[in-house]
């Protein structure tokens, strides 16, 4: 079986209100419920300030303390400073997000311009047209295939 890798997108929203948070979290639920409740190895999220991946903590570890799933995906903060949509100075969620990090095995990857711009080309090529901070998940998601850290396992 094959990693299963999703990108998920945050913006630059003031995540200050625990109720969205509550709200964010049922993304997790959502991607468990298209993948039929099989985990994902790896969920890639653009940076912002952060609380998104508060959030999907938030939710994949509720489904693996419900006994829904026997794990948690790693998580990965993709960044750049590149895309304006996820430049957030002030990371209102930074205490809980590196905890969240820590617990799920997941790391930080930065995506440079060129990069980034190399991944927006690459999928505007094949007809997919993105924003920005879709290209830092992609461009994330390249260097980690390319460092061998996300990998294809075929069984």
């Amino acid at each position: 079986m094959g990693d299963h890798i999703v990108s998920a997108f945050e913006g630059n929203s003031n995540l200050l209100w625990a109720e969205r948070l509550e709200g964010q979290k049922t993304a997790a639920i959502e991607i468990l419920q298209q993948f039929y409740w099989e985990i994902l190895d790896w969920l890639i999220v653009p940076g912002g300030n952060l609380g998104n991946i508060y959030a999907f903590y938030k939710g994949f570890h509720m489904c693996k303390e419900l006994g829904l799933v026997d794990r948690m995906p790693k998580l990965v903060k993709a960044n750049s400073t590149f895309a304006s949509a996820i430049q957030i100075g002030d990371l209102v969620s930074i205490g809980r997000a590196l905890y969240d990090l820590q617990n799920s095995n997941g790391i930080v990857e930065e995506a440079m311009e060129e990069e980034l711009m190399n991944a927006m080309a690459q999928s505007h090529l094949s007809g997919m047209f993105i924003c920005p901070h879709t290209g830092v998940a992609l461009s994330a998601l390249a260097k980690l295939r390319k460092s061998g850290v996300i990998y294809i396992n075929i069984t």
